[in-house]
């Protein structure tokens, strides 16, 4: 019990320390983005030993014993373009979240962290009785981060529905005065970071401009159910991964 509340206690240390750095740092300089390469790095190292070591123990029942194609197999390549198309995706929706979250979202935000890290800590313990590592292993994460993405997406949604006060007067502007709109939230100084991020919030103040215009129709309530999956699934998936990436460091310091 204790081993998983450490893991999930310093997985959440890792998610929230370097995108609260961003969240400050980044009105100050574009050298805030430094403040995320640790969650990159931890993010990307844990998904590519992940699925190297699945490969490798499906390849195992695949080939032959002896077979030179063991040594050109390695799925080093694989793994790690899957790794950093994750990475790549995940980090922008998070470092867009960090900056955009109000109180109450970041709340929800972090009782879905705790979610997903138990439930995938319980779900790898059960499985473990039942599959062979590392498939008990990853399996139990994705159950985690599927099971409480799922069951936090109508609760984001809700939350983004009720509780977050909306400027109504985008109601009276032109689809592309909306984009403008949703990007004066933006740093006044421009940059790549400032470009990326421009993509989000733009997308933002359209979904708020087609809800605004449209509340009476049931498209409303999907546009919000459709943005808080997106980011129920990514954080749940990432956080996971985070306590992963503890699980093994912490194994490797115990053997020591």
């Amino acid at each position: 019990m204790f081993g998983a509340v450490r893991k999930i206690g310093l997985a959440a240390i890792a998610f929230i320390f370097p995108l609260y750095l961003w969240r400050e740092l980044y009105p100050l300089t574009e050298w805030s983005v430094l403040a995320l390469l640790p969650l990159a790095a931890m993010i990307f190292w844990t998904m590519q030993k992940n699925a190297s070591t699945i490969y490798r123990a499906k390849l195992h029942v695949a080939l032959r014993a002896g077979s030179p194609l063991s040594n050109l197999l390695t799925g080093r390549l694989s793994s790690g373009l899957l790794a950093f198309g994750f990475v790549a995706i995940a980090l922008p929706v998070l470092s867009w979240q960090a900056l955009s979250s109000t109180p109450v979202e970041i709340t929800g935000i972090s009782v879905l962290c705790l979610v997903a890290g138990a439930t995938s800590i319980m779900s790898q313990a059960w499985l473990a009785h039942h599959l062979h590592p590392p498939f008990s292993r990853t399996t139990g994460m994705t159950i985690g981060a599927v099971v409480a993405a799922i069951v936090f997406v109508p609760i984001l949604a809700w939350i983004n529905w009720n509780f977050i006060e909306y400027p109504h007067e985008i109601r009276v502007l032109s689809l592309p005065e909306a984009m403008q709109f949703g990007m004066k939230e933006l740093p006044a100084r421009r940059g790549w970071i400032a470009e990326l991020l421009a993509v989000f919030y733009a997308a933002d103040a359209v979904k708020l401009w087609l809800v605004l215009k449209y509340k009476s129709s049931i498209w409303p309530m999907v546009l919000f159910s459709l943005d808080a999956a997106l980011v129920a699934f990514i954080v749940a998936k990432v956080f996971v991964v985070l306590t992963e990436f503890v699980s093994c460091i912490t194994q490797k310091d115990n053997q020591q």
